[in-house]
């Protein structure tokens, strides 16, 4: 039985192919999808794999994504009839009106004899079909219509070939093809023409007046077919036949293709064609209605036609029909399709109705018949269901049987519920999702409320029903019985159960794989103990059950979706029914080799609702027919594709790329853009490439987008490396391949680094220099400081002053006041003592310096007599003795003061008045005497100089400190005057940054 239901769906299909081969699903492209117009002369494809399109308006080049438009410029308003490309790949077009134009270098250029040719027509020329030719020594073959054949040499020399009466048809034979001539009136005899002579003449057969010959097909040496628009002629080995055809019917377009097939378009009424070369019978006639202008063969098998009003229609190359708008469906959305044991098609749709076909017999009308289930619910694409002799139909509220396959006798079968533990009843078993056949004639179902089975056999108006208490909590999408194991597999919303027939046990593969908790939508057993499990959202998973490993397979993988509907199983092959069409999945090397199956190839929709499999026979149900098609007969594309780059361009320029040279970026241009197409057309969705940039990176990387953007890429040498997988999952045999390096930037050029280099020593020299140089600076000033110490030192005990102190010290003992000789000796010496210690330190605290400074002040008013007065002002924010200066810096100043001042008066006691004052992190001096002022002393000294060198020393130190510190001390000298008199100096010392000491030295 089973291989006679075998054979019958063979036949079935075969059977589908002949009744209803007008129902093909094709590609529509007209100017809403890019076309120039929806008039198409000619459609080539050039040697690259680009589809040319000939239309009213210009001409269109299409890569498979979109179309390239030259309507504009020369061509502008040009009705362009023909295409045909020469040996130098120059892509030629013939243009109503006679002038000719050719594609090179991604532009349009007219023909250089244009005008020479226009000047010789004598009629209003239109060029024939395939009335183009270049040879070899760039010499232009041209037919037109009325005037025939002319042969233009790339020098401008221009032939004719006509005789008197135009009477007569050339058939001029170029070697790889032959171009005709085409007359206005009938002519009686057919000359053929090889290397500008004639070779032979054939007596014409009598064709309607004004009907001459206008298209040829060169199938092979001496070999032509040749057409008027009724009549069909055959030319071998110099005999002239009239094939038998439709005289009926006005043929506009002959094509034979690389099958030795003959296509013949006609003015509405499609195209045919003819395996039989005698052209008797036709094998398949599509697009009924429309004038059909062009037929093309494409590289991968796909066909193109042309039409004069609705644009190009691509056939694809798989060989997959459809029935949609037809009177056998109810509805176009499909839920399910079967064939039965008498070989009738079971179609469930949407709208409830069961429609069953029968008697697909070539030159036969089928037989159709149809009845509705009574209820409002779809009817599960799944839950169609044969057993023995009757077939079970479910939805969404209740089940229904045919006995006997006697569509006309549909009940309602009413389901028996079994009532065990606590009186649970199994709820809503009226619903079924899925069916499954177990043995003893048992069938397994389950649905929104889990999974339950029918016992002890079958009853025509009701089952038995019995349920397994701890499972009707969850959901059951699919249910398929496992003969190796025993087992129903149970797919739900929450994952994988295993229901084990011998010990009525259930197991939850989903603890020992967490991937098995998905839902699961439809399982499928394969060989070696493996199962194959569609989820909804995820993807394929393949559960290898003894070794509890589970393989995912994805869009990644190359899977059409994550979304998948249903399974089959055949042969080798997994077939997935998803929202994007059917993926074919290799089962020995799932990842490895999965083929598409989509609108692209015939099928009525991608979104696919159930595949069922019967042999070879394949039925695909989508929401907008039934698909149906022979494994056998499938066309599967097992060349690789190539992958073409469009365009190259760095910012704001477009890279010419000859493929055979590398090109050079630009450091400052340092990024790249590619553009780049597959040239394939059996494809409704992105493709998948895989890329690399050797020199940056070795990984391939993979993408569906026709674009890749490389922001930055560093100087140096780069091989850019795309391949491209097609449907069939085919990658390209071998990368195309971009060269290209980038320059270095100026800063990274040999000359430019040298430069640097240069610069940076004698940078660093002159850096060297300057720190060396400041250096020598501090030393020099520290030692300046030093010396000018000790020079004030000196200043300080120069002979003068000791000679004054001695002189004073002699006169109290003379004077027999010992005491008091004893006393200023005593402060003498401490004085000495104190300079010398002070002068050891560069910096000491204020404190030292005004107790050097007291004992000075006591002793010059003891050698003066008592003349003068002195006082100390210091800031209550001071202290003395943790505040540094430099030594020996104030006493200079009130010696001075002492020397200068107050030694000339003689009207009024003297007074010195030393103030220190902190001003924010600076502090000021101050010494203000009240003496006879610095011109009066000058005047004085003039008299009796007085050599010091106490104001050139300090205003040095000042100088030097400022150098070593970077400092602002400043010294000034302000003059006190009353009524123009001179009444003292006031000299103040300015800015002196605060250093703190604390660690006072101890006097020993």
């Amino acid at each position: 039985m089973l291989k006679r239901t075998t054979s019958i769906a063979f036949l079935l299909v075969c059977g589908l192919y002949l009744g209803f081969s007008q129902n093909v699903n094709m590609k529509h492209f007209t100017t809403s999808d890019g076309l120039p117009s929806n008039e198409v002369f000619h459609v080539m494809q050039d040697s690259t794999g680009y589809i040319w399109f000939c239309t009213n308006n210009g001409v269109s080049r299409y890569d498979g994504y979109e179309f390239d438009n030259f309507t504009d410029g020369v061509l502008t308003g040009k009705a362009l009839l023909y295409s045909y490309q020469d040996y130098k790949d120059r892509i030629w077009f013939a243009s109503l009106g006679g002038k000719l134009f050719y594609f090179k270098n991604d532009s349009i250029h007219k023909f250089e004899w244009n005008n020479k040719l226009v000047k010789a027509f004598e009629g209003s020329p239109i060029p024939l079909k395939r009335g183009l030719h270049v040879d070899s020594s760039d010499n232009v073959y041209f037919a037109v219509r009325p005037d025939g054949i002319y042969k233009i040499s790339s020098s401008g020399d221009l032939k004719h070939w006509v005789t008197p009466g135009r009477e007569r048809t050339f058939v001029n034979d170029l070697g790889n093809k032959a171009i005709i001539s085409r007359y206005s009136i009938h002519g009686d005899s057919i000359f053929v023409i090889k290397n500008d002579s004639v070779v032979y003449s054939l007596k014409n057969l009598q064709l309607r007046k004004k009907r001459g010959l206008s298209l040829i097909e060169k199938l092979g040496k001496d070999h032509y077919l040749l057409s008027s628009g009724v009549h069909v002629m055959e030319v071998k080995d110099q005999e002239l036949k009239k094939l038998n055809h439709d005289k009926n019917n006005f043929i506009i377009e002959m094509k034979m293709n690389q099958a030795r097939n003959i296509w013949l378009g006609y003015k509405k009424h499609g195209v045919k064609r003819f395996k039989d070369k005698n052209l008797k019978n036709s094998d398949l006639q599509l697009l009924k209605g429309r004038s059909v202008s062009s037929v093309l063969k494409d590289a991968h098998g796909g066909m193109w036609f042309g039409t004069l009003n609705k644009g190009c229609y691509y056939k694809p190359s798989k060989g997959i029909k459809s029935l949609a708008n037809s009177n056998l469906l109810s509805s176009k959305n499909i839920s399910y399709a079967r064939i039965d044991k008498n070989g009738k098609i079971i179609i469930g749709t949407a709208d409830n109705y069961i429609n069953i076909i029968d008697n697909f017999r070539e030159d036969s009308e089928a037989e159709y018949q149809r009845f509705q289930l009574n209820d409002s619910r779809p009817v599960k694409n799944t839950s169609a269901l044969m057993q023995n002799h009757r077939i079970y139909f479910a939805t969404d509220l209740f089940l229904y049987q045919a006995s006997n396959y006697q569509y006309e006798d549909v009940r309602r079968v009413e389901l028996v519920n079994k009532r065990i533990k606590n009186d649970t009843i199994v709820r809503n078993t009226g619903s079924v999702n899925t069916m499954c056949n177990l043995p003893g004639n048992q069938i397994a179902m389950g649905n929104a409320y889990g999974y339950f089975c029918s016992f002890s056999g079958s009853v025509t108006d009701s089952m038995n029903i019995k349920y397994i208490e701890w499972f009707l909590k969850d959901r059951v999408s699919s249910i398929i019985y496992d003969s190796l194991r025993n087992s129903a597999w149970i797919g739900t919303y929450n994952g994988l159960y295993q229901h084990q027939l011998n010990s009525d046990s259930l197991i939850y593969h989903g603890r020992k794989d967490s991937s098995l908790t998905q839902r699961i939508v439809d399982v499928k057993p394969l060989a070696n103990r493996k199962l194959a499990l569609a989820t909804k959202s995820n993807g394929l998973i393949f559960y290898d059950i003894g070794k509890n490993v589970t393989t995912l397979i994805n869009e990644r993988n190359g899977m059409s979706s994550n979304q998948i509907s249903s399974l089959a199983v055949n042969s080798d092959y997994l077939w997935a029914g998803t929202n994007y069409g059917i993926s074919m999945i290799n089962i020995s090397a799932p990842r490895e080799h999965i083929v598409q199956i989509t609108t692209s190839d015939g099928l009525a929709s991608n979104a696919i609702n159930d595949i069922w499999i019967n042999d070879s026979a394949v039925l695909v149900s989508t929401t907008k027919g039934l698909s149906y098609f022979n494994v056998k007969e499938l066309n599967f594309n097992k060349e690789s594709s190539a992958v073409y780059i469009k365009t190259i361009s760095v910012p704001n320029q477009e890279v010419i790329h000859n493929p055979e040279n590398k090109f050079e970026i630009a450091y400052p241009q340092n990024s790249l853009r590619l553009n780049y197409t597959s040239l394939t057309y059996d494809h409704d969705q992105d493709l998948t490439y895989k890329y690399r940039l050797r020199g940056l990176e070795d990984s391939w990387k993979y993408t569906s987008r026709n674009e890749i953007f490389f922001s930055y890429i560093p100087p140096g040498d780069y091989t850019f490396e795309i391949m491209v997988r097609n449907k069939d999952g085919v990658w390209s045999e071998k990368p195309r391949v971009v060269e290209f390096s980038v320059e270095s930037p100026v800063w990274g050029s040999n000359w430019f680094i040298t430069l640097m280099a240069v610069a940076i020593i004698l940078i660093i020299s002159s850096i060297m220099y300057l720190l060396f140089r400041n250096y020598q600076i501090k030393t020099q000033a520290k030692h300046d400081i030093t010396r000018y110490q000790h020079q004030a030192l000196s200043n300080q005990m120069n002979p003068h002053f000791l000679f004054n102190s001695l002189n004073s010290i002699h006169r109290y003992i003379l004077e027999n006041n010992s005491s008091y000789a004893s006393k200023f000796l005593s402060k003498f010496a401490r004085l000495t003592r104190l300079f010398l210690k002070n002068s050891q330190n560069h910096r000491i605290p204020i404190s030292k310096e005004l107790e050097s400074i007291r004992l000075y002040l006591e002793l010059e008013n003891m050698r003066m007599k008592n003349k003068f007065d002195y006082t100390f002002d210091i800031d209550k924010n001071i202290d003395p003795s943790k505040i540094e200066i430099p030594s020996m810096l104030l006493q200079p100043i009130v010696e001075n003061a002492v020397i200068h001042g107050i030694r000339y008066l003689h009207d009024r006691r003297g007074n010195i008045n030393i103030t220190i004052k902190k001003k924010g992190p600076l502090l000021q001096f101050t010494i203000e005497d009240n003496g006879v002022g610095r011109n009066k002393a000058a005047e004085i000294e003039q008299k009796n100089p007085h050599q010091s060198f106490g104001d050139s020393i300090i205003s040095k130190r000042i100088e030097l400190l400022n150098q070593l510190h970077n400092s602002f001390i400043s010294l000034n000298y302000i003059d006190l005057y009353s009524e123009n008199a001179g009444v003292g100096t006031k000299v103040i010392l300015d800015n002196f940054p605060i250093t703190y000491h604390y660690v006072e030295d101890v006097d020993s």
